[in-house]
């Protein structure tokens, strides 16, 4: 019995099987020597990347003027260090100048009107007596003259009123206080005026000089008359409350009482007020 031979399976026998193996292995060679190649020598020759220069721009400067704020003439509000460390801190209050301005008392004047017969002035600054035939605005120290048959009325700004008598010299000797609390004093140097208060004197007051004494109105109806040649004083309370005071003592007054007063003289008691000086009383 013959047996044949196996073919051989080795691949030197097979020249074209070795062939392609050789060329396989050589081009894979050839692609890995290249990626190396690349990734060796292209990274080293690249060329180094240019950094970011930041340039920092110069604002261009304007040729507009700042204009400097004007001072204020208005306060404005500080902080107190005091009120503040204590607890019971705040800001000084801006003073109001208008409320300020509107808020100051008015000044007091006499104002001349109703003038019967020949009724004289004279300025307190000096000079002669000058006749007054209109209403005029008087200022305290001015000195007003009657004659006979004569008269005249004063008002005051807070709404009092003097009613000057005939042949009587009397002296706004002074106008001060304010209109809620006015005061206000006249010198009789020689006949009768009527002092009508038309309303509170607050704290004010309203007096009348003589050579004698000193006749006051509380409130709200006074005459008062003074006669040098028979040194003599009479008062009259035709309403409300009134006193008289001098040297020798002081003596207060009610409605419809009167007092006369003698030079050198205690005061007395007051009396009535009769008829003729009930009529007689101006209002």
């Amino acid at each position: 019995m013959s047996y044949e031979e196996p073919e051989s399976n080795n691949l030197m026998s097979n020249p074209r099987l070795l062939t392609a193996i050789i060329v396989g292995a050589i081009g894979l060679v050839s692609i890995v020597g290249c990626v190396a190649i690349f990734f060796i020598f292209g990274t080293r020759n690249q060329p180094p990347t240019q950094g970011t220069k930041v340039i920092q721009v110069t604002k261009i400067p304007t040729s507009t003027v700042t204009l400097t704020s004007v001072p204020s003439a208005t306060k404005q509000p500080t902080l107190d260090p005091n009120k503040a460390s204590g607890g019971g801190g705040g800001e000084t209050p801006t003073p109001d100048l208008t409320a300020t301005f509107i808020n100051r008392p008015q000044t007091r004047a006499a104002t001349i009107s109703e003038i019967k017969g020949s009724v004289q002035i004279k300025s307190p600054i000096g000079g002669d007596f000058t006749t007054v035939t209109t209403n005029v605005t008087i200022p305290a120290g001015t000195i007003i003259l009657t004659s006979e048959d004569s008269s005249a009325k004063i008002t005051l700004t807070e709404g009092s009123i003097i009613r000057v008598g005939p042949q009587t010299q009397v002296k706004i000797d002074q106008l001060g206080g304010t209109t809620q609390n006015p005061v206000t004093k006249l010198k009789l140097d020689f006949g009768k005026v009527w002092s009508i208060v038309g309303g509170s004197l607050g704290t004010g007051s309203f007096d009348v000089e003589t050579p004698l004494g000193t006749a006051s109105v509380i409130g709200s109806f006074m005459g008062t008359e003074t006669n040098p040649t028979e040194e003599l004083d009479i008062i009259t309370c035709l309403e409300g409350l009134c006193k008289y005071f001098n040297a020798k003592g002081v003596q207060t007054l009610t409605t419809l009482q009167q007092l006369i007063v003698k030079k050198d003289t205690a005061l007395s008691a007051p009396t009535k007020m009769d008829t003729v000086q009930v009529n007689d009383w101006s209002p």
